[in-house]
């Protein structure tokens, strides 16, 4: 059976573009090609691609690994927990979402610390646009913030997949947290 060491993890977990996560309290901070997350109830966050911005209509229009579950847009780990006996497929889609009160909407841009990670405003969405209708999600290895930081520098990682995997790793967990461990371990790299 093939480990990952706790150590070797975390390292690979920092050689990743280095961003940090930035409240949105206003409009003007949002612009085209922004890297944008809401913080979900159950403890994770969704994540897409910024196209447009209107301030004066309160709407933001964004490309984003989602779905519309039970005309939930965005879906989100809820639904994806679903697909696989619904039949239903996360879907990357085009779609405007309002915004009302930033506060309740828990929105955040994501800052990456070098500019250089990152593609232009143009291109992020251009590469956002090239999988519209794409329908490969998988909640590990290809999920909405795979696809926005894919879109956004060109590496497609999850940094909340990697954390709970190098906390399965690592810790004993009772069912069915467990199946995490084993889940994940299938998609990491041989050493």
């Amino acid at each position: 059976m093939n480990t990952v060491s706790f150590a070797s993890a975390v390292a690979d977990f920092y050689t990743l573009p280095r961003s940090h996560k930035e409240p949105v309290s206003e409009w003007s901070q949002l612009k085209r090609g922004d890297h944008i997350c809401w913080n979900r109830s159950l403890g994770y966050e969704h994540h897409a691609i910024v196209v447009s911005v209107d301030a004066s209509k309160r709407r933001l229009r964004v490309i984003e690994y989602g779905g519309n579950f039970d005309n939930n847009p965005g879906g989100g780990l809820a639904t994806s927990l679903l697909w696989s006996s619904s039949g239903t497929k996360g879907v990357v889609l085009e779609r405007e979402e309002e915004i009302e009160d930033f506060v309740e909407s828990h929105l955040f841009r994501i800052v990456y610390d070098d500019p250089e990670d990152c593609y232009e405003p143009e291109e992020v969405i251009e590469r956002a646009r090239s999988r519209i209708g794409e329908e490969e999600y998988n909640l590990i290895c290809k999920n909405c913030e795979h696809f926005a930081t894919w879109c956004k520098t060109g590496k497609s990682f999850s940094r909340q997949v990697k954390a709970a995997s190098v906390v399965a790793s690592t810790v004993p967990l009772p069912w069915p947290l467990g199946l995490f461990k084993g889940i994940h371990s299938a998609f990491l790299p041989k050493q």
